[in-house]
């Protein structure tokens, strides 16, 4: 486990495009704890925004049935503690199905230079005790990580457009 938390810090830290890099933290933190589904959420300003999920539907995340998880979201984005939450079935409306009903979740915060910049939320449909507190430290250790690479790749995305701005100013003169 060791070994696979450093290589994935390593290919993280050599990605240079957001849309390279934001789905494979994402793929990454299921391999590191087993989780079914994930997403990322960015904060812009005061609102959580989703940028990337695996094998969780933006229909999913905005229906009514996503709500519980989504507080948990809001919460981690609200106070920077990550958890671990195993969803009583009498939490989750009648209307969902055996199939969907989310039974444990694990979530932390994305935290760069003392400020949260997001949430990583991982989920399991299928097992009801997936996630061990073991998880929920080594998760939070891979956030610490991912805010750091999410921030490169902003700072390398920032050059790379005012390298070609620079260009086209040197062209046109």
């Amino acid at each position: 486990l060791l070994k696979e938390f450093l290589n994935l810090g390593q290919e993280i830290a050599n990605i240079r495009e957001s849309k390279d890099l934001i789905p494979k933290i994402i793929s990454s933190a299921c391999r590191l704890t087993g989780a079914e589904r994930g997403a990322i959420f960015l904060l812009n300003g005061e609102k959580l925004e989703i940028k990337a999920s695996n094998n969780l539907l933006s229909e999913e995340i905005f229906h009514s049935d996503f709500e519980p998880s989504m507080k948990i979201i809001e919460n981690v984005a609200k106070t920077g503690n990550g958890c671990i939450k195993n969803i009583d079935r009498k939490e989750t409306p009648p209307s969902l199905s055996v199939k969907e009903m989310v039974l444990t979740v694990i979530c932390v915060p994305l935290i760069l230079r003392g400020m949260i910049k997001g949430v990583l939320y991982h989920d399991n449909r299928l097992l009801g005790t997936t996630f061990r507190d073991s998880d929920l430290e080594l998760l939070d250790y891979f956030a610490a990580q991912a805010a750091i690479a999410l921030d490169n790749v902003a700072a390398y995305e920032e050059i790379q457009e005012l390298n070609r701005k620079l260009t086209e100013e040197k062209n046109y003169l």
